[in-house]
């Protein structure tokens, strides 16, 4: 799709009508000399952000690697969709569900001239549309950084260095939380514990792609501190909520209406759950974080599940 957004090189070639030999010898030398002059004037193209990419169809063996220069640096979010999606559909030639691991670096330049990096990697799934679910996270990132409000910040490359992707689906569903009652788990209405106690849970997680369920058993301590019930809430990392900023800075929505830097922004990217995670999160009083456990699945986790904590005396 060639847009004026877009810095595309070419090369002209053009002659007289019908190629006749119009040019007579006694201004072909003038000529000559003109046209030179003008391409001296228009001087070198303009320098581009660079979006490169490698993208693996794991069922065919195919690779393909991939490079965008963006001119308007305001379009390289949406620009880096379409080079990942192009190059992901040019590579694998089809529609439908599958899976995807992808690794990406997004540089870029902010207020006085400094630098800084993010790199992610991350495990997507789509009964869908793998294509478009592979490489939504990379442009929606871009676009978070690039029109950051609390300083002026400009993206000047992002490089997709792996890109994986086969067609069978892979996932669990978020189906259940048991806890440890010192002989066996058990299904509670409320989850209960005292401060300084370690709550043992079991999450149970339904697959989509073999039969029967999985359990993964996690811990969370109570604050030795803790004065205040709350609740305990499970999900998947791929259905961490995107709200914005509270998806990033759950901790400071809920007690600190402060703008977060960039450096705590993009840590928060960094650090964002993967899609193949299970979370475990208590939260206590009026639903400040008090407590995070993670344990990464060998396949994406969806859903989300939250039971009530009743804190003991």
């Amino acid at each position: 799709m060639a847009r004026t957004l877009i810095e595309i090189y070419l090369h002209i070639v053009f002659s007289t009508k019908d190629r006749a030999n119009s040019i007579h010898p006694e201004i072909e030398a003038e000529l000559h000399r003109y046209m030179a002059g003008i391409v001296a004037n228009l001087g070198p193209g303009p320098t581009g952000s660079p979006i490169t990419s490698t993208v693996t169809d794991l069922d065919t063996g195919k690779s393909r690697s991939g490079r965008s220069d963006v001119v308007l640096p305001e379009f390289l979010p949406f620009l880096a969709f379409e080079h990942l999606f192009m190059n992901v559909d040019v590579t694998i030639d089809r529609l439908g569900p599958g899976n995807a691991e992808a690794a990406f670096t997004i540089r870029g330049a902010r207020d006085g001239g400094r630098t800084w990096e993010l790199t992610r990697s991350n495990h997507y799934a789509s009964n869908y549309d793998i294509s478009f679910e592979s490489v939504a996270e990379v442009a929606f990132t871009a676009e978070l950084l690039q029109f950051f409000e609390g300083e002026e910040i400009q993206v000047t490359s992002i490089d997709v260095p792996k890109l994986e992707i086969e067609k069978s689906f892979e996932q669990y569903q978020v189906r259940s939380i048991l806890q440890w009652n010192g002989t066996r788990y058990v299904a509670r209405e409320y989850l209960r514990g005292r401060p300084g106690q370690m709550l043992k849970l079991r999450v149970v997680l339904k697959p989509a792609h073999i039969a029967g369920l999985k359990n993964v058993d996690l811990q969370l301590k109570v604050p030795a501190t803790a004065r205040r019930s709350g609740w305990v809430e499970v999900f998947g990392g791929a259905s961490a909520s995107s709200g914005i900023p509270c998806f990033i800075f759950e901790e400071e929505c809920e007690e600190d209406t402060a703008e977060p830097t960039f450096d705590q922004f993009l840590a928060s990217l960094q650090d964002a759950p993967r899609g193949d995670e299970l979370v475990a999160r208590l939260r206590l009083g009026n639903g400040a974080i008090r407590g995070t456990t993670t344990k990464q699945q060998d396949a994406v986790v969806v859903g989300r599940r939250a039971i009530g904590f009743l804190l003991l005396r």
